[in-house]
């Protein structure tokens, strides 16, 4: 199901709805949308091509894929939709670990004390 435009007070009800939050982009800046739908414990798959590579820590976090290959962009959402979610709760922590405010705050004043 394509939504188009959610609220913003919808959004966790749609990302809980989910089977796997895809976002094959070429030009995403850094992926928000990837660590919320992961905060949420979606499985994600992104583009190599962008900043998403960041957002999913080079693949440690989700499935990273040629955006331009429409071959293997079907075989992962296949793939994910085979797997059942039994990690959801270890990628949400993972995710927390890694981008929660507080650890971007500390990231953020070493950045301006160097």
């Amino acid at each position: 199901i394509l939504t188009g435009f959610v609220e913003e007070k919808e959004l966790i009800d749609h990302y809980l709805l989910a089977d796997v939050f895809v976002l094959p982009s070429k030009g995403e800046g850094f992926g928000i949308v990837l660590i919320e739908a992961m905060a949420c414990g979606i499985n994600v798959i992104a583009g190599y091509k962008d900043g998403s590579v960041d957002a999913l820590l080079n693949g440690a976090l989700g499935t990273l894929i040629d955006p331009d290959n429409q071959v293997e962009l079907i075989e992962e959402i296949l793939n994910n939709l085979d797997q059942p979610r039994f990690e959801s709760f270890e990628l949400q922590k993972k995710v927390k670990a890694h981008f929660d405010f507080s650890i971007f705050k500390t990231n953020l004043n070493n950045i301006l004390a160097s």
